[in-house]
């Protein structure tokens, strides 16, 4: 397993394929935030396939560029957005129509169902192995 903390985001990589961002509360993501997560996202990936759990919750606000950077990152087999109320999920849909091409994407308000959900798509994918090199 994997864990990095950064002033805005946090990512999680487990060796089961679940990758977990983490978007801080109060957070607005623009273009050049949402640039900087896929590019690490990538480096840690690759195009070996994901499952994402987004966890969103508190996030103020998105400009319409993440989507399309967002949508550059193609390894995630299944997203589950996370959030908590209302306001969450009218962002949480901002988030879902990313990937809405795919059909593997959901809002949760509820972690173990989110975390359910993904499992369901994560038993098909091969055990990650992390390059030490960019950790």
């Amino acid at each position: 397993m994997l864990e990095e903390v950064h002033s805005t985001y946090d990512v999680q990589l487990d060796d089961d394929g679940l990758l977990v961002l983490t978007l801080h509360r109060g957070l607005s993501v623009g273009a050049e935030l949402a640039q900087q997560v896929v590019d690490r996202l990538f480096d840690l990936v690759g195009e070996r396939q994901v499952v994402v759990l987004l966890r969103m919750a508190g996030v103020r606000w998105a400009t319409p560029e993440v989507r399309s950077i967002a949508h550059t990152f193609t390894p995630s087999l299944a997203v589950a957005v996370l959030g908590n109320g209302p306001v969450d999920r009218v962002l949480g849909n901002f988030f879902l129509r990313i990937f809405a091409d795919d059909g593997c994407s959901r809002y949760f308000d509820d972690e173990t169902e989110a975390r359910t959900w993904l499992a369901a798509h994560a038993q098909h994918l091969p055990t990650l192995e992390i390059d030490a090199s960019v950790v």
